[in-house]
């Protein structure tokens, strides 16, 4: 778990620079930074789209009475989409639009199921597994 934080946080940027003068080098620095300028404007201009989009989907889902996953957690990679293609970077931009790719968001849900199904708890004196199981009360306001 620490490694791939070590990396993001230390290595990425490093690699993400060393991209950007690549890429300076192959179509001129002016270009390079239009380009960076012009996907962060659209990044900011995709995140009030999404940010509406979510508002709509929440009082939707309020009228309604129902709580639908897919499209909370389209929405939600949308989002983290949009703000990675507003950081300024070629790599992020393309993972940010890696984001906006309905079957990568489908693998992305099924892998987030799979790793936090299996949530459990240890009891430290018998050894076994028990489920987690979270039990509260709840009062209906209208």
């Amino acid at each position: 778990m620490r490694l791939p934080f070590i990396f993001f946080v230390f290595a990425f940027p490093v690699v993400e620079i060393l991209v950007f003068i690549r890429v300076c080098a192959s179509i001129g620095i002016a270009s390079s930074i239009s380009v960076t300028l012009l996907t962060a404007i659209l990044g900011i201009f995709l995140l009030k789209r999404i940010k509406l989009n979510a508002i709509y989907a929440a009082s939707h889902g309020i009228r309604t009475g129902q709580f639908q996953l897919n499209a909370t957690f389209s929405i939600g990679c949308r989002g983290l989409g949009a703000i990675f293609i507003i950081m300024p970077g070629f790599i992020t931009d393309v993972l940010g639009g890696l984001f906006f790719i309905p079957p990568i968001q489908k693998v992305l849900l099924k892998w987030l199921e799979k790793k936090f199904s299996k949530l459990d708890i240890v009891n430290k004196e018998n050894k076994t597994r028990e489920k987690v199981t979270l039990e509260g009360e709840f009062r209906e306001i209208i």
